[in-house]
């Protein structure tokens, strides 16, 4: 069945050029031109990347079955290997399934969708900031069937990491995939890939005032450590900068240093709690202050939370299900993430043909 199926045909491609954006900077109140991948030019007038679905596979699938969606690197002549993309790609329906493992979301195919054979996607691609491209240990390569490449690459140096892999570039991969349960692994069938055009990644520069000051995350673990992203419309990167926390409640700051990012925006670390956090006392309030020339630019709270404190519903949770200060660390990729579940074996994506795959981590965005 597998050599007699035809692709899926792309009928809206990606615009070739986007505007690269970091997660403070997809902003749900924004509109969507200004957060989701746009389709370029097409016949159909579509205004997001889209997909034409063969009448073969609606005739063998029936109408229970998914598009993947993956971001892959594109090969070059000093790097022939496609890797998954280490660009997260989201979106903001919370029937998709994320896969971050390799990068892939799972959009169900509707009743409407089946039956007219095309599937529309909106999505973001939210470009890694330098700490968290630091904290990347290495690119797995995307396997195809008939492939057995294990080959990985290490990406311990940040600048050779973006140039050797331009990963100012990317592509689209639109997969066809079934779901058995909601406890197994997806069977991608994998005659069904088809790559997008090239997308090249643009600096964007934040220059109108009216774009409004943004700061992500807003809370974090007392013991510090977390990153913060801060788009500041007003700041000038010729003048000299002063960022510091100030505690309300017992009338103390402390300076933190920073780092530009682009011209408008700036990345820091939050310093340790100075206030004792208990159990009975599990989140601090304190205002991240920032100034130039003396004279105040933006101000914002921020809060501090104690280890035994959930991220997403603010609820304690029992001492016996404590993390580890490592393990509760949260990109702010993910800080917005939840229902997440783990496949009980080693495999994510199982082929018709049952090819040996990888450990997964899927989770419901």
């Amino acid at each position: 069945m597998a050599n007699a199926m035809p692709p899926l045909r792309i009928i809206a491609q990606p615009k070739e050029s986007y505007r690269e954006r970091y997660g403070c900077e997809i902003n749900r109140q924004q509109s969507r031109a200004q957060r989701f991948i746009r389709a370029a030019d097409n016949v159909h007038k579509f205004e997001y990347p889209t997909i034409e679905i063969p009448q073969e596979w609606k005739d063998t699938l029936r109408q229970d079955f998914y598009i993947r969606l993956t971001l892959s690197t594109v090969p070059t002549e000093s790097e022939p290997i496609r890797y998954i993309h280490p660009y997260p790609i989201n979106t903001e329906d919370t029937t998709v399934i994320r896969d971050i493992s390799t990068n892939s979301l799972y959009f169900r195919v509707s009743e409407n969708e089946f039956r007219l054979g095309r599937k529309t996607f909106q999505f973001t691609l939210e470009k890694l900031t330098q700490y968290m491209l630091r904290e990347l240990s290495s690119l797995k390569p995307l396997i195809f069937e008939g492939e057995n490449n294990q080959c990985t690459r290490h990406a311990t140096d940040l600048r050779s990491a973006v140039k050797r892999y331009r990963l100012e570039q990317s592509q689209l991969l639109f997969s066809i995939a079934t779901f058995k349960s909601s406890t197994e692994p997806p069977i991608i069938y994998r005659v069904s890939n088809v790559f997008s055009n090239e997308m090249i990644g643009r600096i964007g520069v934040t220059t109108d005032d009216s774009v409004g000051f943004r700061c992500s995350p807003l809370r974090g673990d007392w013991q510090g450590h977390d990153e913060i992203l801060m788009v500041i419309p007003k700041i000038d990167k010729r003048k000299p900068l002063t960022v510091y926390f100030y505690y309300p409640c017992i009338g103390q700051s402390v300076p933190v240093g920073c780092e530009f990012v682009d011209a408008k925006t700036i990345s820091l670390f939050t310093p340790k709690c100075l206030v004792t956090v208990t159990r009975d006392n599990p989140t601090i309030l304190v205002t991240i202050i920032v100034c130039q020339n003396e004279t105040e630019i933006a101000k914002i709270d921020f809060t501090y939370q104690a280890l035994n404190e959930c991220v997403n519903c603010s609820l304690n949770v029992m001492p016996g299900s404590m993390v580890s200060p490592a393990s509760n660390k949260r990109s702010i990729a993910d800080s917005e993430e939840d229902n997440e579940f783990e496949f009980p074996n080693d495999t994510v994506n199982r082929t018709e043909n049952n090819e040996d795959t990888k450990h997964s981590t899927i989770k419901k965005c």
